[in-house]
């Protein structure tokens, strides 16, 4: 963060002070504290802070013995030094010459690795929620993603995933996200970019700098552990995006839009079909020309799937909430139970979401007039035969697994007075139309 190097500070504060016993790292202030160091609060002075601290071993052995040493565990150490600097000319510094500061993980949050290791990255980044401020502990509890991550909730959502991915391909994909955003300012769009614990750090925080300065709206995480590309698909939407008629768009960051006016077609099929729940199309390969027309009457029957996985993938939040965790997973035969597969990714979410909007999908191949979406894969297709095998062996059981009943509702509409535009009514028409 541009602050001097803590540990040439706590030298030179032991060096000033002769008297210094310890000197503990502030913690986030909802006011401007002034900076240096300081001794003492308002009635007496600072206790010794033992979570997050330099300490200096020799004054504090010079101290011994203590008064109740005899009970150490009764009191314990530090409270006994506390004890001492109260009595004598001892003291316990607080503050910084910098912008450093700590927060205390309590055990709770220590119980998923996961969340710990996503609240360490966003302390770490200077970005911490309001709830944070004046507060020693970690703030935690229900909710935790959408608070310590800008959660999102505009009309359009990219989700962006990716790891060790090349920063030009990278900057290739962010770049193209941003014009389209440039281009369709009448709607509210957002990112969410997700980087899946890649080998190269200054890679990460490269195309992360990148991000930042190239799209709107911006949401970035960094896994510090490797979560695969759907469990962090799944993590963005359920638990970053808040609003359930947000329409999300997958993109993979060693892809690319084809186009400024990618957003605004999306945006434009939308708008004109309100009951419009997912649409998929415009995938463009550079390795081979192929045509994927989207059958949706049962995918799970078909060999390809029905299509349903083809870029550019789009579809409502709240559609996807309705997707049991279970139906994301397979047997994983090295641990013995179900997990995200790694393989296969995008059958595991979109034969359900394809399934659920069965009768409000739409695809865009035709109805979009050119290619929207860029796929460049980066490895020869499937990899190895092993690999090969892996990936079938996850698509036969997410094929196998029950499919989404097409629930539709039945709306009755009598007479139409109380509609006070031909919109609504037309609206009203076209929605009983569709459920008959």
């Amino acid at each position: 963060d541009g602050a001097p190097d803590i540990v040439s500070e706590a030298e030179d504060l032991f060096r000033e002070d002769n008297m210094c016993l310890s000197w503990a790292f502030p913690i986030p202030a909802t006011h401007d504290v002034p900076l240096g160091w300081k001794r003492s609060g308002r009635t007496k002075p600072y206790r010794i802070e033992v979570r997050c601290a330099f300490i200096h071993l020799g004054r504090l052995s010079s101290m011994k013995p203590f008064q109740h040493a005899e009970f150490p565990v009764a009191v314990g150490w530090h409270r006994e030094a506390d004890q001492e600097i109260c009595r004598t000319q001892w003291r316990s510094y607080r503050g910084s010459c910098g912008t450093t500061c700590f927060a205390h993980p309590p055990n709770a949050l220590k119980v998923d690795p996961t969340e710990l290791l996503d609240v360490l990255d966003r302390f770490e980044q200077g970005q911490y929620p309001c709830a944070q401020l004046d507060s020693v502990d970690v703030e935690c509890g229900p909710g935790l993603a959408q608070r310590w991550f800008r959660a999102r909730g505009e009309e359009f959502i990219f989700v962006v995933c990716g790891r060790n991915v090349a920063p030009g391909r990278a900057m290739r994909c962010l770049q193209s996200i941003g014009s389209n955003q440039d281009r369709c300012q009448h709607v509210s769009s957002g990112v969410i970019l997700v980087d899946d614990c890649s080998d190269d750090a200054d890679c990460v925080q490269f195309i992360h700098e990148i991000a930042a300065e190239s799209v709107h709206n911006l949401t970035s995480i960094r896994r510090r552990i490797r979560m695969g590309s759907l469990r962090n698909t799944i993590h963005a939407i359920r638990h970053v995006c808040t609003n359930p008629d947000s329409v999300i768009i997958t993109v993979d960051l060693d892809d690319a839009l084809l186009g400024d006016h990618v957003l605004a077609r999306l945006c434009k099929f939308y708008e004109e079909d309100p009951l419009l729940e997912a649409a998929s199309g415009g995938h463009l390969r550079t390795d081979k020309y192929v045509e994927y027309p989207l059958r949706l009457d049962n995918p799970r029957c078909t060999r390809s799937g029905g299509y349903v996985w083809k870029h550019l993938r789009s579809f409502r939040k709240g559609l996807f909430d309705r997707i049991r965790d279970e139906d994301f997973r397979v047997d994983c035969l090295e641990r013995s139970r179900q997990e995200y597969p790694e393989l296969a990714s995008d059958w595991a979410f979109m034969l359900p979401v394809m399934e659920l909007a069965r009768f409000n999908a739409r695809d865009l191949d035709g109805a979009a007039g050119s290619a929207m979406y860029l796929h460049e894969p980066s490895t020869p297709e499937f990899g190895s035969q092993h690999v090969r095998e892996q990936r079938e062996r996850c698509i036969t059981q997410l094929v196998n697994k029950p499919r989404y009943p097409n629930l539709v509702w039945k709306v009755g509409v009598v007479g139409d007075a109380s509609l006070k535009s031909q919109e609504q009514k037309n609206f009203c028409h076209e929605l009983g139309r569709r459920l008959r």
